[in-house]
């Protein structure tokens, strides 16, 4: 299962006070955390620049704005659109990724199994 592109859905609570999502390394999403980065106020030439590839194991999560992506993984390729902070993108090691749109208030939350200060 690991070794899949996958949108997945978190589980999230409601009631009067608001929406509170939530995971869990290993439980909720296939990838044990070692590092998170929050990307905000991406310039415009980041659309459509060029692929970047993954040395690890991510999961993505738009908590504000929208964002469309495409994942290029061996011969699978696929545009994906996150939107809800409730959903997010498994993107396996070694997948080429892409921003071809996102809004101007994109807070995206990256969730890696890397330790980045390496």
């Amino acid at each position: 299962m690991d070794n899949l592109v996958q949108k997945i859905q978190l589980p999230k609570i409601i009631d009067q006070r608001g929406s509170l999502s939530f995971l869990e390394s290993n439980n909720h999403i296939p990838l044990n955390i070692k590092s998170t980065s929050i990307i905000t106020n991406l310039p415009f030439f980041s659309k459509n620049n060029m692929f970047t590839k993954n040395k690890e194991k991510e999961f993505l999560v738009v908590l504000s704005g929208f964002l469309n992506i495409r994942i290029r993984y061996g011969k699978f390729e696929e545009d994906f659109t996150l939107n809800e902070p409730n959903v997010g993108l498994y993107i396996p090691e070694m997948a080429e990724k892409i921003f071809m749109d996102f809004s101007p208030n994109l807070i995206l939350l990256v969730l890696c199994a890397d330790d980045l200060n390496k």
